[in-house]
């Protein structure tokens, strides 16, 4: 159905055409959308219409969304094709694994700690070990020191493994393992072993030497059953002590002697800090009135580092040489050629340092530097705290009078020849003064020990009124 409405063809002409029954006046109608009003029948049309609108519109933007997606495919596909991402090689990947290190007891501790927990941090650290020779064994404590590619690394008493067959350390949950010795070492009474494919956390090591008073306690392994440590309270009662070995007779020193008492099961045992740091280790023990060891003296944790890290990784206790072999000097003789002690040369290796330097056997070392020497041992000692290059003037005595040279310390000898065919020690008779000490033979020497710093060597005997011949006295 056609409506028509009353339009003027002339909107100016004022005529009524509707009035003089003209009906060309009428035209078609206006659009809806022009129009304020709406015929009923059209307004279902125009809610069609609009709903075909919002149809094309939604249309329009999905398509334009799909193609912007695909777009978007296209272009990061692209981009891992050309970053090789596609690549059909198969490439193996090792499996990368963050393993968390084992932090050193110590540094578990919190500042104001209580023993307790010093103990409990430090407790798989202390290993009981036993040394089993042919007709003796031994029992004590070693306690780990560094943690190394084959395993870990232990230090303790000399005595516990000398002179043994076999030595086994019995560690936390009472596992029972071979140990094998790395090195020794006379002057320090200390001894390294090494446990293989067993990697235990370490204790830090205090370098910084002691002073009276400080407290701490000895830890140590019981003789039998777990591992569990034993703990004796303890103060460093003095410190830059001498002991001298009842069965070698070699004098050890600046010990810290603690007022703890600790049973003979503590000897290679620590001597702990309220930091959890050991502060030395148990190398000897000292008997009281009955005869039954309960006085530790520790070796400061600074020697302990230097002496077990140069065994560890030479095989030698020292890094500088000097190529000599010696004893204490008789107190006795001592005052009779006017001094207050001194380092007796034995025994010189050829083309050492020493030799070089013009010592001969016979000598008294009195000197090194400004360090007053007094004994064999603190020659010894006294060199190592020197580094190979080092130049050091040497004082000594040589028939009765003092006479000095100057000599650069060389690196402990890396080989030395196999079958004798070089000489290795020389030793040279001096003419004897008023009580002076010189050599009177000179019998042969094991090639393997002669020329190592401080390796075992038969050495000539010493004539004098109170020196008694002394065998394995070694030098730097």
């Amino acid at each position: 159905m056609v409506y028509a409405s009353r339009v003027p063809t002339d909107p100016f002409d004022d005529d009524d055409d509707v009035a003089d029954g003209d009906d060309s006046g009428f035209g078609a109608p206006l659009p809806p959308d022009d129009r304020i009003w709406r015929h009923p029948s059209e307004v279902g049309g125009i809610v069609q219409a609009a709903r075909r609108r919002r149809e094309i519109t939604n249309g329009k933007l999905i398509g334009f969304a799909l193609t912007a997606s695909l777009l978007g495919s296209v272009i990061t596909v692209g981009a891992l094709a050309a970053g090789g991402a596609f690549d059909r090689t198969v490439v193996e990947r090792s499996e990368v694994r963050t393993v968390a290190s084992t932090a050193p007891p110590s540094a578990l501790l919190a500042e104001g700690a209580k023993w307790p927990q010093v103990v409990q941090a430090l407790a798989p650290s202390v290993a009981r070990i036993e040394g089993h020779g042919d007709a003796t064994s031994t029992s004590g404590t070693a306690i780990a020191f560094r943690d190394g590619v084959d395993g870990t690394y232990f230090v303790t008493s000399l005595d516990l493994v000398e002179d043994m067959q076999r030595v086994t350390l019995v560690l936390a949950g009472e596992r029972s393992k071979k140990a094998t010795v790395v090195g020794t070492d006379a002057y320090t009474n200390l001894a390294v072993v090494l446990v293989e494919a067993e990697h235990l956390a370490t204790p830090l090591i205090n370098t910084t030497d002691a002073q009276p008073g400080a407290e701490g306690v000895v830890l140590g392994a019981p003789s039998s059953g777990p591992p569990s440590p034993t703990v004796a309270k303890a103060l460093v009662g003095s410190i830059g002590n001498r002991q001298t070995h009842p069965r070698t007779g070699v004098t050890v020193e600046n010990l810290l002697r603690t007022d703890a008492n600790v049973t003979g099961d503590a000897k290679g045992g620590a001597l702990i800090g309220a930091d959890g740091a050991v502060i030395g280790i148990v190398v000897l023990m000292q008997a009281d009135e009955t005869g039954v060891e309960r006085f530790g003296y520790a070796l400061p944790g600074r020697v302990v580092a230097s002496t077990a890290e140069s065994l560890i990784r030479t095989g030698f206790p020292t890094q500088a040489w000097l190529g000599i072999f010696g004893k204490d000097l008789a107190p006795e003789v001592a005052q009779t050629v006017g001094v207050t002690g001194g380092a007796v040369l034995t025994n010189v290796a050829v083309n050492g340092p020493a030799a070089e330097c013009g010592l001969v056997a016979g000598d008294v070392v009195t000197k090194i530097n400004t360090d007053v020497i007094e004994s064999m041992s603190r020659l010894v000692m006294a060199l190592r705290e020197r580094r190979p290059g080092d130049t050091v003037a040497i004082e000594y005595l040589r028939a009765g009078a003092l006479q000095t040279c100057l000599v650069a310390l060389s690196k402990p000898p890396e080989a030395l020849p196999a079958d004798g065919s070089e000489p290795l020690i020389t030793s040279t008779t001096v003419a004897p003064a008023a009580g002076a000490v010189v050599p009177a033979v000179v019998p042969a020497v094991d090639p393997s020990a002669a020329g190592t710093p401080e390796g075992s060597a038969v050495v000539p005997a010493i004539v004098s009124e109170t020196a008694a011949p002394s065998e394995g006295g070694a030098g730097g």
